[in-house]
């Protein structure tokens, strides 16, 4: 298995693709949010998470002017099918506890090699099934789901999500 350091998820300012609406809070296509890219090792905790989100309102909340700090993430983490295929105490469901979902596709084989490392898809039954994930998703294509993605936000405001 590869060797990995993972400090922390990544962050950098984006401009958003969609409205988002929370509690009195508004972003629009074009204004400025702050994107992760989620490293493909290392733990996926919620504790984790929270930490890394509280670092980087903190680091970005000049940009904001004292408002919430706008957050986005554009991944195959936040695809929705996931709440069909995963058990409820997947990491990768809690993941996707901190967003709002604002808009999903599907992308066929586009990121399946962060879940099985290979690009070979060929014969389903040829691919690793050591982990839930894995499985879960062997399971997912067998009966025709394609793999996909979602985008999701959350307005982030004093180390707490909004």
């Amino acid at each position: 298995s590869e060797m990995c350091i993972r400090d922390s998820l990544q962050f950098e300012p984006h401009f958003a693709r969609h409205t988002y609406e929370k509690n009195g809070q508004i972003i629009h296509p074009g204004d400025v949010v702050i994107n992760m890219h989620i490293p493909s090792c290392g733990p996926l905790t919620k504790e984790a998470c929270m930490d890394s989100f509280r670092q980087a309102e903190q680091m970005f909340a000049p940009l904001f002017a004292g408002k919430p700090v706008p957050f986005m993430c554009s991944s195959w983490l936040l695809y929705p099918e996931h709440r069909n295929i995963l058990p409820p105490t997947s990491r990768i469901l809690g993941f996707m506890d901190f967003f709002d979902i604002v808009d999903s596709g599907t992308s066929d084989t586009g990121n399946l090699w962060r879940i099985f490392y290979t690009d070979d898809y060929s014969d389903l039954d040829r691919l690793p099934q050591e982990t839930s994930v894995q499985r879960a998703y062997v399971a997912m294509l067998k009966r025709g789901t394609p793999a996909g993605f979602g985008t999701g936000y959350f307005f982030m405001k004093d180390g707490e999500i909004l």
